[in-house]
């Protein structure tokens, strides 16, 4: 039973509208167009945190052959972009007329969201076409294996000629011997060249093999495959569904209005308090009844300023005391 109660608590709609601030209690009284688009929109929040790790855990993977670096990176960083996410999504503004959507801070909010939608896109495109990509990433593998032996070898090549001609040289006239040291050392000073060559060739072909090339695997992908920005297009549109159906309701809609009265409270209750236990403090230190002076009408809002007292003339001074 402990455990039932405990699922059903994780599934309840009040955590998942929670998931996007929202009051629960406040979307059933906004009725329910408005309570069905924040359901949808929460859903889809889940559903990205879902496809996040997926591609963070396979990215890191390919990044990082090591299980405790994969497990700690991919938590770290799934945990940060899922906070970012949802902090670009609640924080994108519009106003009663809906014209502040085309600011731009939200244009730059929604062009992140876009990105983030983007990069979490590419791993999920490699894992389910990874298959694809395999011969043309070998036959990429190759071409920079040739690419490095050859540098190698002319990085060594120079030096290993002279020393073979230095070789040739005294091994044809070395008709009485005189030469046979000289000639032992040049050969070991050749072998010496080709073994080095040979270890760097070999260390280079290890890095090669181990390497996953994961953006030259993009363009392969992408480049028999161009339909697969298909998947991009698709979890572009995951990413910004949330904050559609959020910023689609009209700012007077009846959820922002008993919002606002509800912020409203939350606030003015604490602003009292904070009154209250100014003029206590000012009363136990010093036995003095100060209130907390505002030079506003409407405190904490402070949106509207006290009226200065009316000044009369000189005339009405006079006229009052004479």
């Amino acid at each position: 039973m402990a455990s039932a109660r405990k699922f059903s608590w994780m599934v309840s709609p009040k955590s998942l509208t929670s998931l996007i601030g929202a009051e629960h209690d406040l979307l059933r009284k906004a009725g329910l167009n408005v309570l069905i688009k924040f359901y949808i929109a929460s859903v889809s929040i889940l559903m990205i945190s879902f496809v996040s790790v997926l591609s963070i855990v396979y990215i890191v993977e390919l990044m990082f052959h090591s299980t405790i670096a994969e497990l700690i990176l991919s938590l770290l960083i799934t945990g940060l972009f899922i906070l970012m996410y949802v902090f670009l999504i609640l924080t994108i503004s519009n106003n009663i007329n809906g014209r502040a959507v085309f600011s731009i801070s939200n244009i730059t909010r929604i062009g992140f969201v876009v990105f983030m939608a983007v990069m979490i896109s590419k791993p999920i495109e490699l894992y389910f076409f990874r298959l694809n990509v395999h011969e043309g990433l070998s036959k990429y593998k190759e071409h920079v294996k040739a690419e490095i032996v050859n540098k190698i070898k002319s990085r060594f090549s120079q030096d290993i000629f002279s020393l073979e001609t230095k070789l040739q040289f005294y091994h044809s006239n070395n008709q009485n011997h005189v030469f046979d040291e000289l000639i032992t050392k040049l050969r070991g000073q050749i072998n010496t060249f080709k073994e080095k060559e040979a270890q760097l060739v070999l260390a280079a072909y290890n890095e090669i093999n181990r390497a996953d090339y994961v953006i030259q695997q993009l363009r392969i992908l992408h480049s028999f495959r161009p339909w697969t920005w298909g998947i991009t297009s698709l979890l572009v549109i995951l990413f910004l569904m949330p904050g559609y159906l959020i910023y689609s309701l009209s700012r007077d809609n009846t959820y922002y209005s008993l919002k606002e009265d509800y912020e409203k409270r939350i606030v003015s209750s604490e602003y009292q308090a904070f009154c209250k236990k100014y003029t206590e403090i000012f009363i136990s230190k010093y036995g003095i009844e100060r209130v907390f002076y505002t030079k506003y009408e409407d405190p904490p809002f402070n949106t509207k300023l006290e009226q200065p007292p009316e000044y009369k003339s000189a005339e009405n001074f006079f006229e009052r005391y004479s």
